[in-house]
């Protein structure tokens, strides 16, 4: 079975031809292996100097084909037509197509799977509409286009995996088969709970660290409102906030952001490591966990940090109010609703959202997930091949 996966992207490529992963990594693609033996992901390439910080993709076991970006006005005008082409072309090589949305060249496949009669299913990771309205102003122009769009799309859709259990279901609903799926690959360990207690009992009451994952030059990442919230705190009282984030990116808005409230001092921006790294970073570095998001679909970030029983605050974009206590949600922007929700989390309490957040996260394993992806997978293929896996 040839399947072919079709998303923006992009995958990164160094100078010596290596790629390297910023959505798909090795492990998630081995998830398709289940149900193809052959796998083409076609998205836009973006150039790196080297891949020192970067996941490896095994370029080897996997066909990359290349699209010309399309993400922006101008590279719709100029390059829309060719990107049709080359999706076009690979829909009618293969047997069935993966389509992640939001996207252009996610929509492109479906389009063509339905031209060339190839089955397909949508995963579907995030709200297009709240994603380009934050963006920038030709996102906002462009916003209304693509939810209506996306929406037209999800409701003759006759098999989806969202990444979510509620929110995005209910923007972008769908008629036929379908399931809420988090692409989260997390390994719940017993013994992170009573470590993180140790940390909250041990720490200094005075000097908190709240703690970001995320790609830097994402201004719908909200980081902009974590450096205001904490550059107010800090004029306050005895205790200091830092704040340190890691991922990779441009980080020049960040440090605009960072020299405008005077926070040198307390802000801290580590570079990507290696995804089997992150949870020793978040044992080691993060008191408190933030996810100040101006859009998300299911944030994988967030659930990674409460498997290591983080204490956690995020805003209320997407699927964030589905993951966390109530009282832990703040309005998108709103740094004073988010210093509030801050200085609510002293040690005890710390401790109460450590033991709930861990218990939480227990739903998002990845040997259950995998089983509910599965058993999707296996009805795939028995209604469009006969078959229930490839062998």
């Amino acid at each position: 079975m040839k399947a072919l996966f079709c998303h923006d992207g992009p995958t990164y490529i160094d100078n010596k031809g290596n790629y390297y992963a910023c959505v798909l990594t090795d492990e998630i693609i081995d998830r398709y292996f289940y149900i193809c033996n052959e796998f083409t992901l076609v998205n836009r390439l973006r150039m790196i100097e080297n891949g020192r910080n970067y996941v490896p993709v095994n370029h080897k076991k996997t066909k990359i084909v290349e699209v010309p970006d399309i993400t922006s006005i101008n590279g719709i005008i100029k390059n829309r037509k060719k990107a049709k082409e080359i999706v076009e072309e690979e829909v009618k090589k293969c047997d069935f197509v993966i389509a992640r949305l939001p996207g252009f060249i996610g929509a492109y496949g479906v389009k063509y799977a339905r031209k060339w009669q190839k089955p397909y299913f949508i995963e579907m990771v995030g709200c297009p509409l709240d994603a380009l309205w934050n963006h920038s102003l030709r996102g906002k122009m462009l916003a209304p286009f693509m939810y209506l769009y996306t929406k037209k799309i999800l409701k003759d859709s006759q098999n989806t995996i969202y990444v979510t259990n509620e929110f995005l279901q209910k923007r972008y609903p769908s008629k036929g088969m379908q399931i809420g799926c988090s692409d989260v690959e997390i390994v719940i360990e017993k013994s992170v709970i009573e470590k993180r207690i140790k940390k909250i009992n041990d720490m200094d009451k005075n000097i908190i660290s709240l703690g970001t994952i995320g790609t830097l030059n994402m201004k719908y990442k909200g980081y902009d409102t974590v450096i205001k919230a904490i550059s107010e705190l800090n004029k306050k009282g005895n205790k200091k906030y830092y704040y340190k984030i890691i991922g990779a990116g441009n980080k020049s808005w960040i440090e605009y952001n960072i020299n405008k409230y005077k926070m040198e001092k307390y802000v801290e921006i580590f570079e990507p490591v290696p995804h089997n790294q992150i949870t020793e970073w978040l044992d080691k570095e993060v008191d408190i966990y933030i996810q100040p998001s101006r859009t998300e679909g299911m944030p994988r970030a967030l659930i990674e940090a409460m498997s290591r029983a983080c204490p956690a605050i995020g805003s209320n974009a997407g699927g964030i109010p589905e993951l966390l206590d109530d009282k832990y949600i703040f309005r998108k922007n709103n740094w004073k609703q988010l210093s509030e929700k801050i200085v609510l989390l002293h040690q005890e309490e710390m401790k109460n959202q450590a033991n709930c957040n861990f218990n939480i996260s227990q739903q998002y394993e990845e040997i259950k997930l995998e089983k509910i992806r599965k058993e999707f997978y296996d009805l795939f293929m028995i209604q469009n091949f006969k078959e229930k896996k490839s062998d």
